[in-house]
């Protein structure tokens, strides 16, 4: 399907550079945390695990914990999506958030470049109680197989005040995975994606490459039971293809390759 708007397919972002990539780190969204209107209303943060296998074989099994703030309101925690099949994932008290990819077989930078990386994200909410000179801190480990864990950046923003609470972690298996199934994949030119309808009405289409930067970003101004999207202008990698909607946010993963002829 051709696109017949060619005039809103440009997307300005004004990034920091702040030094050499680091293929295994930790994002929050919206960067700038949340408002005390948003909060109270029970707007989320979303919070983005990447992870690359850079060593010289592939991995079986990958394993992320992230120690969850106490600012942050645990029995709002949703796994959105993810890159490949998570087996498991639990949120312990004490809020250790714990997420298992056993067999995911992912192979290492040398061998496949564009297979090695791998994401996870998850949004929650923001307790009501707030406070502007609080910070809410977050990092989280990363283990390939039986090595010691590799350790993310530390992502901080400022937060409403917390009131510690003693109940028990929330029941993670209330909250299924969304993932954005995403045909053909790999591809070489257009995709065509079908949001689940629980998000409610799409709004925009963003596409991230490997290192989290904003390279493709639609409006969508007419509801579709399915969308097609060109990424036959990017170069070849894996990239991040995320929907947001009026109820919620859906992402999933594709592989460009070279364009056929």
């Amino acid at each position: 399907m051709a696109d017949v708007d060619l005039e809103n397919n440009t997307a300005i972002v004004a990034e920091e550079v702040v030094g050499s990539y680091d293929p295994n780190d930790k994002q929050v969204f919206p960067r700038e945390g949340l408002t005390a209107e948003q909060i109270a209303a029970g707007d989320e943060l979303e919070y983005m695990i990447r992870f690359q296998n850079t060593g010289t074989f592939y991995a079986e099994r990958v394993r992320i914990t992230d120690h969850l703030d106490t600012a942050l309101n645990w029995s709002t925690l949703k796994l959105e999506a993810a890159s490949h099949e998570v087996t498991e994932w639990q949120l312990h008290p004490g809020g250790l958030l714990d997420v298992l990819f056993d067999q995911i077989f992912l192979p290492d930078s040398n061998t496949n470049e564009a297979g090695s990386h791998g994401f996870v994200t998850f949004s929650i909410e923001r307790n009501r109680e707030f406070d502007v000179n609080d910070r809410v801190t977050n990092k989280a480990a990363i283990y390939f197989d039986f090595n010691e864990p590799i350790i993310t950046n530390e992502v901080i923003i400022t937060v409403p005040e917390m009131v510690t609470s003693t109940a028990s972690a929330p029941s993670v298996q209330e909250h299924p995975l969304r993932l954005l199934q995403i045909n053909p994949n790999p591809t070489g030119g257009e995709i065509r994606f079908t949001p689940d309808t629980k998000i409610g009405e799409v709004q925009t289409v963003r596409v991230f490459d490997a290192m989290g930067r904003l390279v493709l970003a639609k409006s969508i101004e007419q509801q579709q039971p399915s969308y097609v999207l060109d990424l036959s202008g990017l170069p070849s990698g894996t990239y991040l293809v995320t929907v947001i909607a009026d109820r919620g946010v859906q992402s999933g993963q594709v592989i460009v390759s070279a364009a056929r002829h």
